[in-house]
């Protein structure tokens, strides 16, 4: 528990030696302990306690919900980053990420007071958006330092990597398009 605490402390405050220490001896039991409590924070912010039984179950449906998605988003993300890296030749390093990757959501963790400023007035809110903004940014930085820590990439690779996806979407939506209008101009009568 102790390795656990300082890898947290680590990621928030020296997040570089941390990683270093993380990618040489990768947990992926604690990324996916920190996954679980990431991904039940919004359900219960959000949840509004009624007193009843059927509150309770709603909110552990949502629990239960946003943990299941939180996990498997953090999987199917890991295993898309480990098939556009071995574009790079940098393919095998799943562990690692999982682990990275799981340790730069830390961050998240501050969106609860976010948004209870948000409830305090025009300058709460003010102040609420800005600072869920600096924590969006945060975890973005966060989980570009995991990629170019884990797949030993540049900065322009790590944004070439990040990048592929969204241009081969593109191209793949293009395709799609005129492959139905053409399909459509063949068959009008």
């Amino acid at each position: 528990m102790n390795n656990f605490l300082d890898n947290v402390y680590g990621v928030l405050f020296s997040p570089k030696e941390s990683f270093d220490r993380l990618i040489i001896n990768p947990s992926v039991f604690q990324g996916f302990i920190i996954v679980l409590i990431i991904s039940i924070i919004n359900p219960l912010i959000n949840f509004d306690f009624c007193g009843s039984s059927k509150c309770l179950f709603l909110l552990g449906f949502q629990i239960f919900s946003a943990a299941f998605a939180g996990v498997v988003s953090w999987l199917f993300f890991a295993s898309f980053i480990e098939i556009i890296a071995s574009v790079f030749k940098q393919a095998g390093r799943i562990k690692e990420f999982l682990t990275l990757s799981a340790f730069a959501l830390i961050p998240w963790i501050f969106i609860a007071p976010a948004e209870l400023l948000k409830s305090a007035g025009i300058l709460g809110n003010i102040f609420g958006i800005l600072f869920g903004l600096g924590i969006w940014l945060w975890v973005t930085i966060l989980t570009f330092i995991a990629l170019i820590k884990t797949y030993n990439l540049s900065l322009g690779r790590t944004i070439v990597l990040l990048t592929i996806p969204f241009f081969a979407g593109f191209l793949a939506f293009n395709w799609i398009i005129g492959f139905f209008v053409t399909l459509f101009g063949i068959l009008q009568v």
